[in-house]
């Protein structure tokens, strides 16, 4: 199967695509200058599950925060392109505006209020101020994570990696998003772990019919969880498919699985490789 095989999904596939979430050909560019993604176009479909998926520095974080007006600073903007929810524009909107239209994101860094208790922490959402907006939200949270349950009175700053990554899913939840975007959540965290909170994010997208767009380095991980994933390098979109066609891909069983086969029969290691053989590939 070739690149250009992969990199395009067949059109009935597009065709019956309902996208809840669209990016189209969205640049953002630093001091009007410097381009940090380029004409990346994906999708999320109403109740799926879509994974991007990029070594340190390809642009997976600048795409999440175009798509939810967290740009870091005036100087990094959207400069070409469309972000389409539900049929609307969301380019110049604030990143609270995007949010009352059901989009959470659970980003990298900075995900709780670590000197807050972990109820404290579940409040500070904008989940609206009547008492039956937090009960469900409350409840909606401790079905998924009864641990934090039992740890509301707890500092944040005191819960393990893990369980302040479920307070930050929980405070994603707190306010009944259609869609979830999550940031390198494997990141830093024990594989058993990761585990737990690919299962719980399956559950919450098969009972809550919750879309979800998983920004990973973690190969396994991102095509565990998809059933569509898109692979970005400097900025650019350079495959995308099924997981299962990607698993087959040569490059990327090399790149991010790790499963190349050396000339004496043994595998390489992903340190082993190249960063301008793969560019090489994918660009020409």
């Amino acid at each position: 199967m070739t690149t250009a095989e992969l990199a395009a999904p067949p059109a009935e596939e597009r065709a019956q695509a309902e996208y809840l979430l669209e990016a189209r050909k969205i640049e953002v560019t630093y001091d009007r200058v410097a381009i940090a993604i380029q004409g990346v176009s994906l999708g999320v479909p109403v109740g799926g599950r879509v994974a991007l998926l990029g070594t340190n520095g390809a642009g997976k974080s600048t795409t999440l925060r175009a798509l939810t007006g967290f740009l870091p600073s005036e100087e990094i903007e959207v400069t070409d392109g469309e972000v389409i929810y539900e049929g609307e524009s969301l380019v110049g909107l604030r990143p609270h505006e995007i949010a009352r239209r059901g989009i959470a994101l659970v980003p990298e860094r900075e995900k709780v209020f670590m000197t807050l208790k972990v109820m404290e922490n579940l409040l500070s959402t904008p989940v609206g101020s009547n008492r039956a907006s937090r009960a469900e939200g409350l409840e909606r949270v401790f079905h998924f994570f009864p641990q934090l349950e039992r740890k509301t009175g707890l500092i944040a700053g005191l819960l393990s990696g893990g369980e302040r990554q479920m307070l930050a899913l929980g405070m994603a939840l707190m306010t009944n998003p259609r869609l979830l975007l999550i940031d390198e959540m494997s990141l830093g965290l024990a594989p058993v772990i990761v585990e737990e909170l690919v299962g719980v994010l399956s559950a919450i997208n098969r009972e809550l019919g919750v879309g979800l767009l998983v920004v990973e380095q973690n190969a396994e991980v991102a095509l565990g969880l998809a059933d569509h994933a898109y692979i970005i390098e400097s900025g650019r979109i350079v495959l995308e498919g099924t997981p299962q066609r990607l698993r087959e891909h040569e490059d990327v069983q090399e790149f991010y699985l790790g499963r190349r086969a050396s000339r004496d029969g043994e595998a390489a290691s992903y340190q082993d490789v190249k960063q301008y053989r793969r560019k090489r590939r994918w660009y020409g």
